[in-house]
């Protein structure tokens, strides 16, 4: 009885933090009919605006802030082409009122992703790629990552993967760390039931271009309930730490002329 107080006491200071109305449209990722160097993928967390809902550009401004460091970092030595994720990211309330809705909806976020990389790699084969989500969305992409990592057509081209407060985050996982959040800290999915979150730790192989990004008791993937720093990372320290490693990993495969 305790564990449930306590997970819902965690469920309804998330809402509270980043609940924003969202579209409910559930389209595949946009994409661009041209070819660059990289393609960068990013997937909102729950409750923010769809493409066209804020000046976010259907990312939220946590992804935003970051896919933005990212392309002014590399624009003078790689193009770069971005996308977001259109998926329902459902609010956090939907875990109290219809937790099985709220999880379809991350489910209906990887298979668009997964959709909108098969589509990209049938046009851009070379195009190197970034994958950012935030918080629901960090979810989206760590399952997008599991799937990808088993077929090197994608795995070959991966160079950097931002997971900022990822509720699907493992305890002590083979990614770069970054923020304040102990190793042993994991996501708020393990703790649901029906959600969907894996245990199994990612590809050691892969540790480098793996970066978890979270901060001590984050309410959604550092073990506490402290909203103001779940909804803090927009262009945050940890943050542009993170994607200055991703920009040096590039800066090796396009080097300025």
């Amino acid at each position: 009885m305790h564990a449930s107080r306590t997970l819902g006491l965690l469920l309804a200071t998330i809402c509270a933090s980043i609940l924003i109305p969202t579209s409910t449209t559930a389209a595949t990722a946009a994409t661009a009919s041209t070819c660059s160097d990289i393609y960068v993928l990013g997937a909102r967390g729950s409750g923010q605006y769809a493409e066209g809902g804020d000046q976010f550009g259907g990312y939220g401004p946590q992804v935003f802030a970051a896919v933005r460091d990212l392309e002014e970092k590399t624009g003078a030595s790689a193009s770069s082409t971005s996308a977001p994720v259109t998926y329902p990211a459902w609010p956090t309330s939907m875990l109290v009122t219809n937790k099985k809705r709220y999880f379809e909806g991350i489910d209906q976020g990887v298979a668009n992703a997964l959709q909108a990389l098969a589509d990209r790699q049938r046009r851009c084969p070379t195009e190197r790629l970034v994958l950012a989500g935030y918080s629901s969305g960090a979810m989206v992409v760590h399952r997008v990552v599991r799937r990808i990592l088993d077929d090197r057509t994608f795995a070959a081209r991966l160079d950097g993967v931002l997971l900022i407060a990822d509720g699907d985050r493992v305890a002590n996982d083979n990614t770069v760390l970054h923020g304040t959040a102990p190793a042993a800290s994991q996501g708020l999915g393990h703790n649901v039931s029906g959600s969907g979150t894996s245990p199994a730790k990612l590809p050691l192989a892969y540790e480098q271009v793996l970066h978890s990004i979270c901060n001590k008791n984050d309410s959604a993937c550092g073990g506490g309930v402290d909203t103001r720093t779940h909804s803090g990372y927009q262009g945050s320290p940890e943050v542009v730490e993170a994607v200055d490693d991703v920009v040096e990993r590039v800066a090796v495969r396009f080097p300025r002329s």
